[in-house]
């Protein structure tokens, strides 16, 4: 598995605001301020990304000059699910099934997600995570379970799962460190069989 960690550097979408709450029929929410509005429902040309001459290097960057495509983009520095699939959809074309961001802390709005070819079988946050009463990440650290299946090269390697791998909670970090999992001798990852 080929695993990729990039910082876009400030992934944002620009939104053609609407001057009625999606859905209303009737008119009801209509604003009459300018400088106001709703943002639009998810769709083609509701908005558009920021800097896009910066995302095609990006792009560039995460897939080595178009010659690899990484399994997993750990990605930081995203505004929003929406700016990342449509970073996806028009600079990645639209590579990775499966994309996650979750809000955080961060003053600039810009958070961590992921995108991944593989299913997410689970996910867990530590937004709220704190030491001596203070939070220990402004944006998430994000824990990502992914879906993933060996491949079949030999009769012995049929197995998609290891019952051996046993992982302990986060361990409360100390302050100003990040939480580590912990393990023991026993719960260690133990090597696939081999024929």
């Amino acid at each position: 598995m080929l695993l990729c960690n990039f910082n876009v550097n400030n992934l944002f979408v620009r939104y053609k605001f609407g001057k009625t709450f999606p859905g209303d029929q009737g008119g009801k929410s209509r604003v009459t301020n300018p400088n106001v509005g709703y943002l639009p429902l998810y769709q083609k040309g509701a908005f558009e990304v920021f800097n896009a001459e910066q995302r095609k290097l990006a792009a560039l960057a995460i897939t080595q000059g178009n010659t690899v495509l990484p399994d997993v983009v750990c990605i930081q520095e995203v505004e929003s699910l929406i700016a990342l699939r449509e970073f996806n959809e028009r600079f990645l074309a639209a590579a990775y099934p499966y994309a996650v961001v979750l809000d955080s802390r961060d003053l600039r709005q810009i958070d961590v997600g992921i995108l991944s070819k593989y299913p997410l079988d689970s996910i867990a946050t530590h937004v709220d995570d704190t030491v001596a009463s203070k939070y220990i990440f402004s944006r998430d650290c994000l824990e990502v379970r992914l879906r993933v299946k060996r491949p079949h090269s030999s009769p012995c390697s049929s197995t998609t799962s290891n019952p051996s791998w046993r992982w302990a909670p986060m361990k409360k970090p100390a302050t100003g460190s990040v939480p580590q999992p912990m393990r023991s001798a026993s719960s260690r990852p133990k090597p696939w069989p081999s024929c």
